[in-house]
């Protein structure tokens, strides 16, 4: 294949897998966000501590999956003379020659038609090929998506605070239980160390302080 053809289809080449690799992670980012900002919108009145992790991770995962089948699957030799005809004006020329060259015999005729389309090359740059980015559309769209889940992640939420006394009451319970269990191996016979460390694991399991105290109450009373 003349030289000038295979340098505009390596040309284009890199032109489309930028363009394609920016479009799709755009579209990604902006699909996976929107289903994240659902996620921590449900995640602001429900208790789901993993909701902003799992969303992060999916962007995260989401894009390297994008950057990797970019990589690993790029457009064929055939298919970018195609969009070069079509960007470029080329009027078939470019994909005509590919084909023609792959062939190991051609007439008088077809190297005629090679000839014209490596000269046509050899004076066309890339201009008006096609912008990496997407339109300001879909960009638009992807930014507003990231934006309603970064803004409904930051703030603190009614689930967050529900979370946090969660936690305190878990600490205070752990160490009341702690004290039981402590009670337990110092106690003067085996069933009142048995009783404690009862009283010590359905402390650890308690729903909530008043559950706790009634615990505690029935503890000391027997």
């Amino acid at each position: 294949m003349p030289e000038p053809i295979t340098r505009i289809i390596a040309r284009a080449r890199r032109r489309l897998q930028g363009m394609y690799l920016w479009r799709r992670v755009i579209a990604v980012v902006g699909i996976v966000a929107t289903f994240g900002a659902l996620l921590l919108g449900i995640a602001r009145r429900v208790i789901m501590p993993w909701a902003e992790p799992a969303v992060i991770v999916a962007v995260i995962g989401a894009v390297l999956v994008v950057f990797a089948w970019t990589l690993i699957r790029p457009p064929s030799r055939r298919r970018i003379a195609l969009e070069v005809d079509q960007r470029l004006g080329g009027r078939d020329q470019i994909s005509t020659a590919v084909e023609l060259s792959e062939r190991e015999r051609r007439s008088a005729i077809e190297n005629r038609q090679i000839s014209r389309a490596a000269s046509w090359a050899e004076a066309r740059s890339l201009d008006g090929f096609g912008k990496l980015l997407p339109g300001w559309r879909v960009i638009a769209l992807s930014v507003l998506a990231v934006g309603a889940a970064i803004a409904l992640a930051v703030p603190a939420s009614p689930a967050d605070a529900a979370l946090e006394d969660r936690q305190e009451i878990e600490e205070i319970l752990d160490a009341q239980a702690v004290i039981l269990e402590e009670a337990a191996e110092e106690a003067a016979t085996e069933d009142i160390a048995e009783r404690l460390r009862e009283a010590a694991e359905e402390l650890r399991e308690a729903g909530s302080l008043d559950e706790a105290e009634r615990l505690l109450g029935d503890t000391r009373q027997e």
